[in-house]
């Protein structure tokens, strides 16, 4: 498995050069989880999963650019039917994907 971090700031102004970046994780060149960056998507990955949608996890949030690849999210997003729901597992490209639900009380 090759891990590449391509950011780790949330929605707070950038205090640190390697913290300049919104979330984005790269496993193997092809799955891209939480694009918080447009510029991610350089890595023309084959897989985009999004943890919640939120602006700093799923760029076009706030955005109009939306990506034109298939997309998995535990939730409905309704400027993109690219964004198909996660529930349970998926397996890609040899990795079993589980998305777990979460209940805000």
């Amino acid at each position: 498995m090759k891990l590449k971090i391509l950011g780790t700031r949330g929605e707070i102004e950038s205090s640190a050069p390697y913290h300049s970046k919104h979330s984005g994780v790269l496993i193997d060149n092809r799955i891209l989880f939480d694009p918080g960056e447009e510029e991610f998507l350089d890595h023309q990955p084959e897989h985009i999963f999004i943890t919640h949608l939120h602006p700093d996890h799923a760029y076009f949030v706030r955005d109009s650019n939306i990506p034109d690849v298939e997309m998995h999210a535990p939730e409905k997003f309704n400027k993109s039917p690219n964004i198909k729901l996660i529930k349970g597992s998926k397996n890609i490209h040899g990795y079993k994907i589980t998305a777990i639900p979460l209940f805000i009380v």
